[in-house]
């Protein structure tokens, strides 16, 4: 049995669809590892922008105070060089000459602090108010305080600070620090604070120091510009006060990272407050780049997906398709033998075949037996009777797909689309066949049909014309009914009917079909002997076909053979006598197989007797039948009840314990299947009228 068309597969299979979520799951989990590989990153970078940072706070903070130290100590080392020593005994207005005098000294101080960067401006306050600064010489103070504090935080132009007043009028103080707005000189004005230290040798005299420290040069020691630029810097002095806050604010609470250090020489504390928006801030270029990746991991895996999935569903769409061929040559085989009657069938039939011709016509072609028998010789020789034939159906079908091809023994069935160019098609087939073949090949073709209930009636007209034709004749001759007149009734064709009474062994259903197919002969007395031949071998093919599918033991010689010279009413009744016999043999089939069934069952009552668990419930549930299915069988085989046999096969069991070992009665019971020694006692002296122990004596 073969077909030369295939069904196409569907667009998207179980397997596909299966694949397709596995591998989604697998790349959305490897998606999903970005979320905890962000974090981890963040959290490292933080740890590390934090710790860098934190290193050059402390780093800068003690440069500072150790350059304050030096910028102190050459301090007093001007003081106490003779030249700069001079200016203290002078007065606080000196003379022309003495101002010519010290003009110099202003380079000559300047040159002394020329390498600290961190300086803007610094100078010395005199007792005598003469201020000699790295700009110029200043007095009285008011000179100074008009030019250097133009725009302090004070408000008042020509104002100095308190500070300053308080340290000039007597107060005495070392390592102190002025927080100043901004400060302005002559030339520019700066944001800075102030560092003032008074010499302690000279108190009398309440001379001091002070120097001018550039906001922006104290922050390139402390912080990188960036956090600088994103970050809250606060600088505290010794005593607390703040001296300068950059003001930025990054949010407080949880949304900040603070650092805060402290100097050891002087005092100085500078606290830091970076936002936790400047990591992610950094980590920006990296989250955009792992999105990016992300999607291109998910689309990679959505297109592996489809890919695989598509060469892994392969072999399962190729058997797909071949079980769907494979259900088509079925229902095929059984439309060809009038085995499908009902609605149901019909309509399944015409869902598997929904390009079936308007008007179809069936051609039997007669294959020439071969010398060799063998299966791989009969595969063989089909392949080269298709492959002759492909061309010649194919230009009949008009590429419209191949028409329904049928192997059955050495009889080839083409259902075939009735066209004026069929007969002269199967006259080049039958040609081309006998060419391959090395011997003719009778064609008989059938009428034209148009319901697919006609197809089992068409394959037997053109195969009962093969069987009356006797010669091979003409090699382009195509045997065809000239008449059309009906070939025999319909409703004797349903050999369906009859199959499925002697396939359940329904003996009197089966014979008194036969016997209506032989009162519906008498009545036709139109028929002839080849249509009662017809039927005759319709119905030893059932026959046939009961005995080989149920493995039966029947005889096939008793199945009647067709003889022309026995009157149509003894074939019939060797026909009837065959479906006895057959369906003796079915009902006997069925009633060794109950017989096993229920051999089961109590087997295996009896391989559970000692389980306490054993009751109806769990026999009905293993074999799946009901309570009383349960007690009819056991009835039948033991002559009790199911609880009667439980019970006497365990007291035969005890009794055979108690008598012939040493064991305890509690563990006798158990072993007998009860659950408590109360409840077996209850049973043997129920059973035996005597108790366990009396029966040991």
């Amino acid at each position: 049995m073969h077909f030369l068309n295939v069904t196409g597969s569907r667009a998207l299979t179980r397997a596909q669809k299966k694949f397709l979520v596995y591998y989604g799951v697998f790349f959305l989990c490897m998606t999903g590892l970005v979320v905890p590989l962000y974090q981890l990153s963040l959290t490292m970078l933080s740890r590390g922008y934090v710790s860098t940072a934190g290193s050059l706070l402390e780093t800068g903070l003690g440069s500072l105070e150790t350059d304050l130290g030096s910028v102190e100590a050459a301090a007093i080392s001007v003081y106490n060089s003779p030249s700069f020593r001079w200016l203290s005994y002078l007065q606080e207005k000196p003379s022309y000459t003495d101002y010519c005098r010290a003009i110099p000294m202003v380079n000559d101080f300047k040159n002394f602090f020329a390498a600290q960067t961190m300086i803007v401006d610094c100078g010395i306050v005199y007792g005598n108010n003469i201020i000699l600064t790295t700009k110029r010489l200043y007095f009285p103070w008011e000179d100074f305080s008009g030019h250097y504090f133009r725009m302090t935080n004070t408000g008042a132009a020509d104002t100095p600070p308190a500070e300053w007043k308080n340290a000039l009028s007597g107060g005495a103080f070392s390592g102190a620090f002025i927080p100043e707005a901004s400060i302005a000189t002559i030339e520019e004005t700066y944001e800075a604070i102030t560092f003032c230290a008074a010499f302690s040798h000279a108190p009398e005299r309440r001379a001091f120091f002070f120097a001018t420290l550039g906001k922006e040069a104290l922050l390139s020691r402390l912080v990188t510009d960036d956090v600088f630029r994103t970050s809250r810097v606060v600088m505290s002095g010794p005593d607390g006060r703040v001296l300068f806050d950059s003001g930025r604010d990054g949010g407080g609470g949880s949304d900040i990272v603070t650092l805060e250090k402290s100097g050891r020489k002087r005092g100085l504390r500078v606290r830091v407050e970076i936002p936790r928006r400047v990591f992610q801030e950094q980590l920006a270029p990296f989250r955009r780049g792992v999105l990016a990746a992300a999607f291109a991991c998910l689309a990679l895996g959505v297109f592996l997906v489809l890919f695989f999935a598509q060469r892994s569903a392969r072999p399962i769409r190729e058997m797909a398709a071949q079980q769907e061929e494979l259900e088509r040559e079925i229902l095929f085989e059984r439309l060809l033998h009038g085995l499908v009657y009902s609605a149901s069938g019909l309509q399944m039939v015409s869902d598997f075949f929904p390009d079936l011709p308007a008007a179809f016509r069936i051609a039997a072609v007669e294959i020439p037996d071969s010398e060799d028998s063998s299966r791989a010789a009969y595969s063989m020789r089909q392949a080269v009777i298709l492959n002759t034939a492909e061309p010649h159906l194919r230009s009949l079908s008009g590429g419209a797909g191949l028409p329904r091809v049928h192997f059955s023994g050495s009889l080839l069935a083409l259902l075939l689309p009735d066209a004026a160019a069929l007969p002269a098609l199967l006259r080049a087939l039958s040609a081309d066949l006998r060419r391959v073949l090395g011997a003719p090949c009778r064609t008989a073709l059938s009428e034209t049909e148009r319901d697919i209930r006609g197809i089992h009636r068409a394959f037997y007209e053109a195969r009962h014309l093969l069987r009356l034709s006797e010669s091979a004749g003409a090699e382009d001759t195509i045997l065809e009914k000239k008449n059309s007149a009906p070939f025999f009734p319909v409703e004797l064709l349903d050999t369906s009917r009859l199959y499925e009474l002697l396939l359940h062994g329904d003996e009197e259903n089966a014979v008194a079909f036969i016997n209506s197919t032989f009162y519906e002969l008498c009545l036709k007395n139109s028929m002839g002997s080849d249509d009662v031949q017809q039927i005759f071998f319709m119905y030893r093919y059932v026959l046939l076909q009961v005995n080989n599918e149920s493995a039966l033991a029947f005889d096939e010689k008793t199945i009647p053979v067709y003889d022309p010279n026995l009157h149509f009413s003894f074939l019939f009744a060797q026909v009837a006598e065959a479906a006895r016999g057959l369906c003796r043999l079915v009902k006997n089939r069925r009633i060794e197989k109950d017989t096993e069934a229920e051999k089961a069952v109590v087997s295996y009552i009896d391989g559970h007797i000692t389980d306490p668990g054993l009751y109806i419930k769990l026999v009905t549930d293993a074999f799946g039948i009901s309570e009383n299915r349960l007690q009819l069988i056991v009835r039948k085989w033991t002559g009790k009840s199911f609880l009667e046999y439980v019970e006497s096969k365990r007291m035969r069991l005890s009794r055979s314990l108690l008598l012939k070992t040493e064991k305890p009665i509690a563990q006798i019971a158990a072993e007998c299947g009860y659950s408590t020694e109360n409840s077996f006692y209850k049973a043997f002296r129920r059973f035996y009228r005597r108790s366990p122990s009396d029966m040991r004596g």
